[in-house]
């Protein structure tokens, strides 16, 4: 079996003369969060859209489990689950109704699926409420909801916490890495450094490429030395060391 759930390999994606993405690799094994963090206009959602399938990259290749081949990738894709920034829902579905309508759509056996989630996401008590009425954390509770009611063996979240209160950001946390002790590989994008620190492996996006990957851990401890950074070298964040690769693109040219 395949250690890898999600591989890229030498991903890149033009939009006419605009090149969003540069040749981007990853992998990401069963059981673990690997996180894509950057500025908004970097190239995470992109290339999140790419490994979803939602978009075609313009060269390189994708792989889930192992596999790349068309109908074999189609397959795969079953398996999976996204959570879009800012989902769009039918404002006057009511709650229950539109988790109903995803199981439904998904091939979902058993309305008690849809009961159960509705409890995991803590949202029994709104399933009668229309969506419009709902408030943003509740909105992003409901797309996860969707996103995983069919129990994914991978989850590709774009920004699932953007817009929502500490509590709510805290409790995705915890469903997320609750899903991963259970095999599910995620691959999450952000912008909040102090989120990124729960991922086992990141990659920092900037300019449609990576300019440096691995745990939370090495990329604090490898990140380039100045005269500032020597200064906070023992108690540097992830967002210090963030900064510092980005300058240090800078100094190189000014491109990932």
């Amino acid at each position: 079996m395949n250690d890898y759930a999600i591989e890229a390999r030498q991903v890149s994606k033009s939009y006419g003369p605009v090149l969003a993405l540069d040749k981007v690799s990853l992998h990401v094994k069963t059981g673990s969060i690997y996180g894509l963090v950057g500025d908004n206009g970097a190239g995470k959602s992109t290339f999140l859209k790419l490994l979803a399938g939602h978009v075609f990259p313009t060269s390189g290749e994708i792989r889930l489990f192992g596999q790349f081949e068309e109908k074999e990738l189609l397959r795969c894709r079953r398996q999976t689950g996204v959570m879009i920034e800012h989902p769009g829902y039918f404002p006057n579905m009511t709650v229950e109704n539109t988790l109903e309508y995803y199981r439904i759509q998904k091939g979902i056996p058993g309305k008690e699926k849809a009961e159960e989630m509705l409890h995991l996401t803590k949202l029994w008590e709104k399933r009668k409420s229309r969506c419009k009425k709902l408030s943003l954390g509740q909105k992003q509770r409901l797309a996860m909801a969707c996103a995983t009611l069919h129990r994914p063996s991978v989850l590709f979240l774009d920004e699932p916490t953007s817009g929502v209160d500490p509590r709510t950001r805290r409790e995705f946390w915890k469903h997320i890495n609750a899903m991963t002790q259970n095999g599910v590989a995620v691959l999450v994008t952000t912008h909040f450094m102090e989120e990124a620190e729960y991922c086992d492996e990141i990659a920092l996006i900037f300019q449609g490429g990576v300019i440096a990957r691995g745990t939370p851990d090495d990329l604090k401890a490898k990140a380039p030395r100045t005269e500032k950074t020597e200064e906070r070298a023992e108690d540097m964040t992830l967002e210090d060391a963030f900064i510092a690769y980005i300058e240090a693109v800078g100094r190189k040219g000014g491109a990932a």
